[in-house]
């Protein structure tokens, strides 16, 4: 996809004044200018001022220093007009004069230099631009310390067109020296320096630095909003800045806000023929197309186009910028003969402009270099590409965004050609950029900014990781690289979402804390809203988004615990091997979609219509399966070429199987059997499972050769990710206290007579209509057991049964180490209602079976924990919990983040490992397991546990055996009484 550039919105402060004429009072034309003016009706303040300055030429004479106030007050009127021929001729005339009065060194003769720059900024020429702006600043330098204010002007300019010249360190240079002036000048809250804050913010976002753009714009758009109000024309700008850049991570909804009050800026103060018109219409065009919405981008680039030619003048940069997306979104639609045509004029303008070496540039030849790639002209590809990278190298060093994206192009050229081993050079500068950038962007964002961000990166890390399936046969150690890749992502939203949530909670600060408790209530309310049926409490879904997120990243801040996260090693599959113990392997399986021929292109805007054969991502699922074993000389891979059936035929015959309890004889074969034949002399495997993998639970395959299930054959221990096992286990003290809830009262006072309809299978309401919820007795059973064996033990124990197993018991729980919840769990498939699956999936508590809720005494609770409220809870002092309930191991699955539902919930919110199930269940064979295991769990500690018992936690071992092993001969152990695999192995525990 190209790239598509945001044209940033400069704010250009003209720092002359508007005065009348010294020594005497306003006339009634001076009064018409101001008038005209203050009413931005600049062609009537055009004409009056005409007729000024011809009056006092009359009256005081041409070497007259009144003359020159209204040719300056004149250029700086026409300046809002591009009218600039006119105004150099004016301030030529006007430095002649002052010149003449004053001499070389005064202040009036550095403000005419500051206005011919300006004049030339506006009209493009920005060598001039910086000639004059420097003969300004070197006159200021000469003059009194009261002139600083004027100093302060020129830096602020001179960053302006610095920017816009592609010279940043310049440019960042001079915004500082002036925000430097400004705050000695104590201007902190004035709208010069607000005016800085927008610049830097604009300079940063070309230089890929967006904590620091939006930290800067967020600054300008306070300071005008504070002076201004909020409907001021200053705050397009902002606006329009800050919408460009959440387009830019890819948070459309932030975007549109921003979009949306700038034009109504517009409306209030403009016509539809102006120039601000042009780029908001820009602006929208490439939102609209990052969001795959082309009719309405190809609309307004062409509405901007359409108002540009009627403001008349000469090819400029907002027109080389409308030309540069409408070929991108020609290049989109197959229309290759008109985007090359747009881009080459996109490159022809900047020539024109001699900004020969400007980053920009680089987006064109780069965005050319595609159009010749899907041509398949791959050496004319080659060599814009190379040209991009040169400039971008020259321009920003090498560690900016540009190089990243440019890199995976390069790599993907080559790679269609067949060039495998320079693919994969290029492939390994790209992985380098995409990590640096993914760890100095995270620490800013909120989750939602976080969530955005990688899913418009992942497109980027699956054509590498189809890259490693093809390069693999003549370079094994490819898998070393797309372990680390791994590594590096997978599952890393859940990951920095539990991280930073602990490290909050644990700093001790009342500050910090209220803020988070403020986070955590509007993340509530804003659950509350996206549930809502009513559009108009909807309605007020964007403003609580901005402010939870703003809140999120105000605890960042404050917090200071994303100080060091760039500085942190990056682990890789060496570290993991370490980790390893003779008889241990690590399965990390990957979904990969196959690179290919991905579609068939015709152009038909030419002569005659061409097919062009496109080379990419196509619909073909692969599996890679990377085993490392302790001697590994690097992860050994294995390719599943029958993705797409193992997903759509193997899954049904595993949940047929499963669902008639047949013995099943295929699903073995489909799913496990050559992963075994990588396992010699293995007896634990670590699974770090992916896509369908999640749907399934392989110690329930049925071997057909050895008649035994994978659960009687080895230990398979699933984890997230195998950066797990990295991870330390922190000596803690032993935590005997455990919360055991079950039994829900779900109807009240007006319980629900035992024969009603089981609704375990049918789609959970959010408004709970239709919704039949049957009483679950043996989960009573089960709480009261467990609580007699864990009070044997010495446990401290609380119990939540019938009217106190509610949602505000469980959200005010804090400090136990073990959370179990017997009741019905539930998972909603997407039904185009477009919710998040995290309040699509969830624990039905007390309360939940009652339609109308209107009388209750906390209207805020309705007895349903989705899993977006249980992913706020307190856990991080807890060691497992133990979802006893159908289905909570269900949830939508994102490729490379495993599933969003229960699990992830629990996990975010600090637990370090979660026992959960993939398919209804009998409700006595789930009681039998659990019981099973917390007796297995407590019972005494075994001589040895594969070797590993050493390495348990302190609490570990105090309770028992592991975890893991504990579970295990639980289910072994209702094996025996129930063989199939449909009372056993429904439950799975992930984590430590």
């Amino acid at each position: 996809m190209p790239k598509v550039p945001c044209l940033i919105l400069f704010f250009v402060l003209f720092s002359g004044t508007v005065f009348a004429q010294r020594g005497s009072k306003k006339k009634p034309i001076q009064d018409s200018i101001s008038i005209n003016q203050a009413n931005r009706n600049f062609e009537k303040a055009v004409v009056f001022s005409q007729r000024w300055t011809h009056q006092v030429r009359k009256k005081k004479g041409y070497f007259s220093r009144e003359y020159s106030d209204a040719l300056q007050q004149l250029a700086e009127i026409q300046l809002n007009l591009d009218q600039t021929t006119e105004i150099e001729t004016h301030l030529k005339t006007c430095l002649e004069i002052r010149l003449k009065l004053f001499g070389e060194i005064h202040p009036e003769v550095a403000q005419t230099y500051l206005l011919i720059g300006e004049a030339n900024f506006a009209k493009n020429d920005f060598q001039n631009a910086v000639f004059w702006f420097q003969k300004a600043l070197d006159l200021a330098a000469k003059l009194p310390i009261e002139e600083q204010e004027r100093k302060a002007r020129i830096l602020q300019n001179l960053g302006n067109v610095y920017t816009r010249m592609g010279r940043y360190s310049e440019s960042e240079e001079s915004y500082r020296k002036a925000i430097e002036i400004r705050e000695k000048l104590g201007g902190k809250e004035k709208k010069q320096l607000a005016n800085l804050y927008n610049g830097l913010g604009a300079l940063y976002f070309e230089t890929g630095d967006f904590q620091v753009a939006e930290e800067n714009y967020t600054k300008a758009l306070a300071i005008w909003t504070k002076n201004y109000g909020d409907n001021h024309i200053h705050l397009i700008y902002v606006n329009n800045n800050l919408a460009n850049l959440y387009v830019q991570l890819g948070n459309y909804v932030k975007a549109g806000i921003h979009y949306q009050k700038s034009l109504e800026i517009l409306k209030e103060n403009y016509d539809e023929i102006h120039p601000d018109v042009v780029s908001a219409n820009n602006n929208l065009g490439v939102m609209y197309f990052e969001m795959k919405d082309f009719s309405k981008a190809e609309y307004h680039f062409l509405k901007g186009l359409e108002i540009k030619k009627k403001l008349a003048g000469k090819p400029d940069l907002e027109v080389a910028g409308l030309q540069f997306n409408l070929g991108s979104f020609y290049f989109l639609y197959g229309m290759l003969t008109k985007a090359e045509a747009k881009y080459l004029d996109f490159i022809e303008i900047y020539k024109s402009l001699r900004l020969s070496d400007h980053p920009d540039l680089a987006e064109g030849y780069e965005n050319l270099a595609g159009v010749y790639f899907r041509k398949g002209e791959y050496l004319k590809a080659d060599s814009f590409y190379d040209k991009a990278l040169e400039m971008y190298t020259n321009q920003y060093g090498k560690s900016n965004p540009h190089l990243a994206t440019t890199y995976h192009r390069l790599a993907v050229l080559n790679m269609a050609s067949g060039n495998l081993a320079k693919a994969e050079t290029q492939f390994h500068l790209y992985r380098k950029r995409e990590l640096e950038m993914l760890y100095q962007y995270f620490p800013f964002l909120s989750d939602l900014d976080k969530e955005k961000y990688v899913e418009k990166k992942q497109v980027y890390l699956d054509v590498f990781k189809a890259f490693c399936i093809n390069r693999y046969a003549s370079n094994p150690s490819i898998s070393g690289d797309l372990f680390d890749l791994q590594i590096a992502t997978k599952s890393l939203l859940l990951q920095q979402s539990a991280k930073w949530r602990n490290q909050v909670r644990s700093l001790g600060d009342s500050l910090v804390n209220d803020l988070f408790v403020r986070w955590t209530q509007n993340q509530l309310a804003l659950y509350q809203l996206l549930q809502s049926p009513d559009s108009t409490v909807r309605s007020g879904v964007d403003s609580m988004i901005l402010k939870t997120e703003n809140l999120e990243k105000e605890l960042a801040r404050r917090s200071g615990i994303f100080s060091t996260i760039g500085n942190r090693k990056v682990a890789t599959w060496k570290d993991v091997q370490q980790a390893l113990k003779p008889g241990e392997a690590v399965v990390e399986i990957i979904r990969i979609k196959k690179f290919g021929l991905s579609e068939i292109v015709t152009d038909s805007t030419g002569a005659q219509p061409i097919s062009y054969h496109i080379p990419g991502l196509t619909d073909t699922i692969f599996y890679a399966i990377l085993v490392l074993k302790p001697d590994s000389p690097f992860p050994e891979m294995l390719v599943l070429e029958n993705g797409n059936d193992l997903e759509n035929n193997g899954l049904k015959q595993f949940r047929s199987s499963i669902k008639r309890q047949k013995q099943d004889p295929t699903s073995y074969s489909n799913f496990w059997e050559k992963i075994n034949g990588k396992l010699a002399n293995v007896q634990t495997i670590y699974l770090s499972s992916d896509g369908v993998y999640h749907k399934i639970n392989v110690n329930a395959l049925w071997n057909p050769q050895t008649k035994k299930y994978l659960l009687e054959e080895s230990e398979v221990r699933s984890i997230t990710t195998s950066s797990d096992l990295l991870d330390q286990l922190e000596n803690q003290t032993p935590n005997h206290k455990a919360c055991l809830i079950g039994f829900p009262n779900y109807y009240g006072s007006s319980a629900s007579p035992t024969e009603k309809q089981d609704p375990q299978g049918q789609p959970m309401d959010p408004q709970k209509t239709n919704l039949d919820l049957v009483e679950l007795p043996e989960s009573k059973v089960e709480v009261e057991k467990i609580e007699a064996l864990l009070k044997q033990k010495g446990w401290t124990i609380r119990r939540l049964i019938g009217d106190n197993a509610k949602e505000d018991s469980i959200k005010k729980l804090t400090g136990f180490g073990v959370l179990h919840v017997a009741t019905h769990g539930f998972f909603r498939p997407d039904t185009g209602v477009s919710l998040s699956p995290l309040l699509r999936s969830g624990l039905m508590l007390a309360g939940a079976g009652i339609k109308d809720q209107s009388n209750s005494s906390n209207a805020t609770e309705d007895g349903i924990l989705t899993s977006a409220e249980a992913m706020n809870l307190n856990l991080d002092k807890t060691e497992l919990v133990v979802l006893s309930a159908c289905e909570t191991g269900l949830g939508e699955i994102k490729n490379g983040e495993g599933v969003y539902g229960l699990q992830r919930a629990f996990k975010v919110a600090g637990a370090r490992s979660v026992i959960m199930s993939l398919w209804k269940v009998s409700d006595k064979a789930t009681q039998e397991l659990m019981v099973s295991f917390y007796k297995h769990w407590q019972g005494p500690i075994p001589p040895k546990v594969n070797g590993r018992n050493r390495t348990q936690s302190p609490s570990s071992v105090e309770f028992g055996r592991s975890k893991r092993t504990a579970f295990l001969a639980a289910q072994k152990e209702i094996k025996a009484k129930f063989p199939n695999p449909y009372y056993w192995g429904a439950f799975v525990l992930v984590g430590d």
